[in-house]
């Protein structure tokens, strides 16, 4: 668990949530502020494969298997599910208050784009939508940028942007975060991997946030909540509504415990979010159109746990939600008629250290339910190649080179299943398979 806490501190103020202790690349003391830095870069070779009885990947709308990739295979070289990273922070004691602040850049290698966000984006000379051709460049995604002030008996408050607290223990954990994990689309890089991203959890995400942390209470309890900036339901498959009305902040909140008995140590962690979004509005006062109050609250829970002990690292977790999405937070978390789609998951994973290596396996899931009434052939909204189950199974071998750099290899076997039944035959059952493997490592400063 020692690089998962280094990586851990290297995301600000996510380190509180995790109980990482303080480790940098170097400190320097200036005036009355003490300087830090810290960072990671990370390379890969992936070759992904999609198997399919047709040479083109069959359509599942939001699925994460395949996308341009086909059965003759894509390689790449390219960022893992962490792009490299660069964290700049500072603290102080002033009047009593402990202050901070932290700047996080996570530039990637890649020429290609991401899924989403502004950031993320490289940029290409040749003026190429995909990115891949010469003279490209990489983009920087900023993810981090907030201030703290508090003291050990008030707890820390944090306003900025910065992770988010539901799913931010479950990517922490992850083992593929130092890895690869589910390519996503090696025909086309982006500046990360999906790794466990909507196969196992839904993407805590960097989100503007004014937020508390606890101390840490007896028995190694600890509680966090916060208003969030409001996410904009998205139509990530291209079938679901597209809501981007706002009058109330996302709301989220985490529990939880750090144990350390005997031989085993370990942390339990429940969280939830909330949030009520609607569809843009139509002034009637300006128009005499009628106000469209159409809206949805989306809600989703988590619980998980990990625990090491005799060599063994495990993790189990699950969450469960209603119009939460799949994938990112609030993507396809609804119908365009502003129903609500459950949705749930989860992933499992054990590793074992033996000397310098350390094999681990895992497998995960993310499901998306129809909303009532939009599984039926008769609806007017069905849509059948919209995705039910991302999934995968993974394998990883690290070796620790040096306490600072980590070589390792990947097997993922991931699977993309629609909703069905399409109503014409040659289309039933919709499926899409990949393969890919992975080699490459990292380095921790």
């Amino acid at each position: 668990m020692a690089k998962h806490k280094k990586l851990a501190m290297l995301l600000g103020g996510a380190f509180a949530l995790c109980g990482a202790s303080a480790a940098h690349a170097f400190n320097v003391k200036a005036g009355d502020w003490d300087l830090s830095m810290s960072g990671e870069v990370n390379a890969f070779y992936t070759y992904n494969q999609c198997q399919n009885e047709t040479p083109n990947p069959k359509v599942v709308a939001g699925g994460l298997t395949c996308g341009t990739t086909h059965r003759n295979g894509a390689s790449t070289v390219e960022s893992g599910l962490l792009p490299s990273a660069l964290v700049f922070s500072a603290k102080t004691t002033q009047e009593g208050f402990d202050i901070g602040v932290t700047f996080g850049f996570y530039p990637g290698i890649n020429n290609g784009a991401q899924v989403s966000g502004a950031n993320s984006k490289g940029a290409s000379l040749t003026g190429n939508t995909n990115n891949n051709s010469g003279l490209g460049s990489t983009g920087i995604d900023m993810r981090q940028n907030f201030f703290t002030f508090g003291d050990k008996e008030m707890g820390t408050i944090k306003m900025g942007r910065d992770l988010g607290f539901f799913g931010s223990d479950a990517i922490l954990s992850d083992m593929t975060l130092l890895g690869v994990g589910s390519p996503g689309n090696s025909g086309q890089p982006g500046n990360t991997t999906l790794g466990r991203i909507g196969i196992g959890y839904i993407y805590a995400d960097w989100i503007p946030q004014i937020s508390y942390i606890s101390p840490s209470f007896g028995g190694g309890f600890q509680a966090s909540a916060g208003i969030f900036q409001p996410l904009d339901m998205v139509s990530f498959s291209g079938t679901s509504a597209t809501y981007s009305n706002h009058s109330m902040p996302m709301l989220q909140a985490k529990g939880t415990w750090d144990f350390n008995a005997a031989d085993v140590k370990g942390r339990v962690w429940v969280g939830a979010f909330e949030e009520r979004v609607m569809q843009s509005t139509v002034d009637s006062g300006l128009n005499g159109v009628a106000d469209n109050n159409t809206g949805v609250t989306a809600y989703a829970g988590e619980l998980g746990a990990k625990a090491s002990a005799y060599g063994f690292d495990g993790v189990i977790y699950a969450y469960t939600g209603h119009g939460a999405g799949t994938t990112g937070l609030l993507f396809d978390g609804a119908t365009v008629n502003g129903k609500k789609r459950p949705s749930s998951g989860g992933y499992a994973q054990v590793q074992y250290t033996i000397g310098k290596w350390k094999p681990g396996i895992s497998y995960g899931f993310s499901q998306l339910k129809a909303a009532g009434g939009e599984n039926s052939a008769l609806s007017p909204n069905f849509n059948p190649n919209l995705v039910a189950f991302n999934r995968s199974a993974v394998g990883q071998l690290q070796y620790s080179l040096t306490k600072s750099l980590t070589l390792l290899g990947e097997y993922a076997h991931s699977w993309t299943t629609a909703q069905g039944p399409n109503p014409t035959p040659a289309l039933n059952s919709t499926k899409n398979i990949e393969n890919s493997f992975s080699v490459g490592g990292i380095l921790f400063f």
